[in-house]
């Protein structure tokens, strides 16, 4: 499974979900959406599904926060079709992943 990362703003969050599964185990979601600046000065949008664990992370983050998120993408079968799931894997206030990222080295100057 590739980890893939994206950096954009959040321009929607849905209903939280939850429930309660057939063996007992809770289990709760959350998708969000994130607007991507693409080519051409335009935006692409990507809907990512926090699951569980990654639903109480939301709960810091609102509509208009600039995050970077890593998600994974897979597919699955369902009686003969297929579908893709997009999963939240972690994701930060864009602020946070500019401190943390080292300042590039510059040479110094030539005497």
């Amino acid at each position: 499974m590739a980890l893939n990362y994206v950096r954009g703003t959040i321009s929607h969050k849905g209903e939280l979900q939850q429930g309660t599964s057939q063996n007992g185990y809770d289990w709760a979601r959350q998708v969000i959406v994130i607007d991507v600046a693409s080519f051409n000065n335009t935006f692409s949008k990507i809907a990512v599904t926090a699951q569980n664990q990654r639903v109480d992370d939301l709960m810091n983050y609102q509509i208009g926060d600039r995050v970077e998120i890593g998600y994974s993408v897979t597919a699955r079968e369902y009686q003969g079709k297929w579908f893709n799931n997009v999963d939240l894997v972690n994701i930060k206030f864009l602020d946070e992943v500019a401190s943390a990222t080292p300042a590039p080295i510059q040479a110094a100057p030539r005497q």
